[in-house]
């Protein structure tokens, strides 16, 4: 293992919504840094996020995980705003989790969420036809609402998933349980979900560099900030997805 007498700790900012295009740029990011040679001591995400992919959370995670791994350095994370479902679930892969009392954290579940257009479509003659390979290949659809087997099916999905998040917060966080002021999806602020036991600290970023700075032995330590290269979102495209079907719209205009 690498534990270099470092004086710099690494700063890796993640804003946004989580995305497959988010775990490509820390990937590749971390993958940048010579953290031997640069004798980087500790990292910090300081993660704002709203939420998105936990499938891409769980990549992000992977990545941590190698890191670790392969270099023994400690890893602590920073929410000074927000940190909600995906969000929340990376930072729950730190070694320590600090947010600001006031900060909004949780939401802890799993949603699918779709237009049915059937009734628009019949008032202006539309109509959709598919060939499919089986019953469930187009749900959830634009074109009509899911039959109880497609729903049944669309929340074993669901379910899975939300397990899998609490799961991964009760190993995380050594709990017996997931307390039921987490468990129906509701966002805490930092300050509850310190009392719940889901954080470390209170504080913000300066709490997250001493805490490393101790734990790593590192005294009054640099910091490196490491640049990420997702591709943000156009103004456009933002406000094209708070729209109903704006992420369609977004996807085909190519915003």
């Amino acid at each position: 293992m690498i534990r270099a007498a470092s004086r710099a700790i690494a700063v890796l900012n993640i804003s946004g919504r989580i995305s497959d295009a988010t775990a490509l740029a820390v990937f590749l990011a971390v993958q940048r840094v010579e953290w031997d040679k640069r004798r980087i001591g500790g990292l910090i995400l300081r993660i704002c996020s709203e939420g998105g992919s936990l499938a891409a959370a769980q990549s992000i995670g992977d990545t941590l995980a190698l890191l670790r791994r392969e270099t023994d350095i400690p890893v602590a994370a920073v929410i000074e705003d927000m940190a909600l479902s995906a969000g929340f679930y990376l930072a729950l892969a730190a070694d320590v989790v600090v947010a600001a009392p006031a900060a909004n954290v949780g939401c802890v579940g799993a949603i699918i969420g779709s237009y049915d257009l059937e009734g628009l479509e019949q008032r202006l003659g539309i109509r959709h036809h598919v060939v499919k390979s089986g019953p469930m290949k187009d749900q959830p659809s634009l074109h009509h609402a899911p039959d109880a087997a497609a729903g049944a099916a669309l929340q074993g999905l669901v379910d899975d998933i939300h397990a899998q998040f609490v799961e991964w917060i009760v190993a995380r966080r050594k709990l017996a349980r997931l307390p039921e002021q987490v468990a129906d999806g509701r966002s805490l602020s930092g300050r509850q979900a310190h009392a719940l036991g889901l954080i470390d600290l209170t504080g913000g970023m300066a709490g997250a560099v001493a805490h490393l700075a101790e734990t790593a032995g590192l005294g009054q330590a640099e910091l490196i900030v490491i640049e990420t290269e997702s591709r943000s979102a156009s103004p456009l495209a933002k406000l094209a997805e708070m729209l109903p079907l704006g992420q369609l719209v977004s996807r085909l205009l190519k915003l």
